[in-house]
């Protein structure tokens, strides 16, 4: 009779034991969870500025002035460009507060300016509104693109339309495979496609993680088609192509904007062995991309973009002058950079209108660098805390146990005994 106390606080001890280990399991199951939810969304109240190197581009001037027995690369030359985008979020819009929650609305302005004038060559303002927990841009109309080149003539404005595709993000726990990814020029999303993975500490962007690379190839994009293709965006991404409206649906002064593209002369302005006879040419583009992704958190830690806009008579030219460039061509998986070749001696030194190579500066990669690295740590903390405590919860459960059949063997030896 007097060791029941005892044994009755060694089965309360015991199941305490049980009953903590069961409780820290559950933590180590839930908690995680709910920080992963927490910062997974984009942010509200975000601003960046991204910023490349400084590199030089072939530059067309149309108010060149040039002697009437010059060729049109004349109003070619060498410039230092740099590219600067600003990219801030705010709260999200929609028809209820849930789903206004769900989203983010984010201003994107960028800009090619040349460094010894000041002076922009391409500009972009950008608005649309992005799923938070995915970076997708949401299905309805609500992006909204104007993008300027004033020494080629481009200037188109969309209206409210549906956009589908990657751009400025990636998601969260990218994946190895190809994402869509909008183009603002083409005004149309291609595939990126992953290519190989930077196994932590290969890469030369990022340390502590896997990074991603991703390669995008554009096709040969007639710029005259991408106006159109601005005006008459879609409602809803799920529209048929083969209902896309057509260039007689524009109004006069949208179809006088994409007239201005065209460029006529004689010949002899535009090929080396051009003659007397008159030539109508349209404005065509391509480029290539590779982007360099922490797989985590999904932050770009660095873009190159080799981009080439020109001149042809059609695009069956348009796809020679591209190939001769070097732009059409099998991209090599492990090469570090796959925008080598100098765009001052490629570029076809006629009917070129621009050609350069983007490339994020250094302060901007390691910008991006300290806003992965952060998600990148809770992440690890996220891992390796929770394995920690279900060592421990495991460890209370099997003593607690121990301890309550010990009990039990040690109440049926006194009691075989009496």
């Amino acid at each position: 009779m007097p060791d029941r106390p005892r044994l009755k606080i060694k089965h309360t001890v015991s199941v305490i034991c049980v009953t903590v280990g069961i409780v820290l399991f559950s933590l180590a199951e839930l908690i995680p969870t709910f920080i992963l939810g927490s910062i997974k969304p984009l942010p509200i109240g975000l601003a960046r500025h991204i910023s490349t190197a400084p590199a030089q581009a072939l530059v067309y001037d149309p108010e060149q002035v040039c002697a009437a027995n010059l060729s049109n690369d004349c109003r070619i030359s060498t410039h230092e460009i740099v590219l600067n985008r600003h990219i801030s979020t705010s709260p999200g819009t929609a028809a209820t507060p849930a789903k206004a929650k769900a989203r983010v609305t984010l201003d994107v302005s960028e800009e090619i300016t040349d460094t010894s004038t000041g002076a922009p060559l391409f500009s972009i303002t950008d608005s649309l509104q992005l799923l938070r927990n995915s970076t997708y841009p949401v299905v309805d109309p609500v992006s909204h693109m104007k993008v300027e080149a004033p020494g080629m003539g481009v200037n188109f404005e969309t209206g409210d339309f549906a956009r589908d595709g990657l751009q400025y993000f990636f998601p969260f726990n990218s994946e190895r495979r190809s994402y869509k990814f909008f183009d603002s020029y083409a005004q149309t999303p291609y595939p990126i496609d992953y290519v190989r993975t930077e196994h932590q500490g290969e890469s030369a962007y990022f340390d502590d993680s896997a990074v991603y690379v991703y390669q995008q190839q554009l096709p040969v994009v007639d710029l005259s088609e991408a106006a159109l293709r601005s005006y008459t965006q879609p409602q809803d991404i799920s529209d048929d192509p083969a209902e896309t409206p057509g260039e007689e649906d524009l109004t006069r002064a949208q179809q006088n904007r994409i007239a201005k593209l065209e460029l006529q002369g004689p010949a002899s302005k535009f090929y080396a062995d051009g003659g007397n006879e008159a030539v109508r040419l349209t404005p065509f583009y391509t480029a290539n991309r590779t982007i360099w992704v922490e797989s985590t958190s999904g932050v770009i830690l660095n873009q190159a973009d080799d981009v080439y806009f020109f001149f042809a008579a059609d695009a069956a030219e348009a796809h020679r002058t591209a190939r001769a460039a070097g732009m059409l061509k099998e991209p090599d998986l492990n090469a570090t950079n796959v925008h080598a070749s100098d765009p001052t001696l490629s570029a076809d030194p006629f009917r070129t209108l621009f050609r350069a190579r983007f490339e994020f500066d250094q302060r901007t990669q390691t910008a991006q660098k300290e806003l992965a690295q952060p998600v990148v740590n809770t992440i690890f903390r996220l891992q390796l805390y929770p394995y920690l405590v279900k060592l421990a919860a495991v460890f209370l459960i099997i003593f607690g146990l121990w301890r309550y059949t010990r009990d039990l063997r040690m109440i049926r030896t006194r009691a075989d005994k009496a």
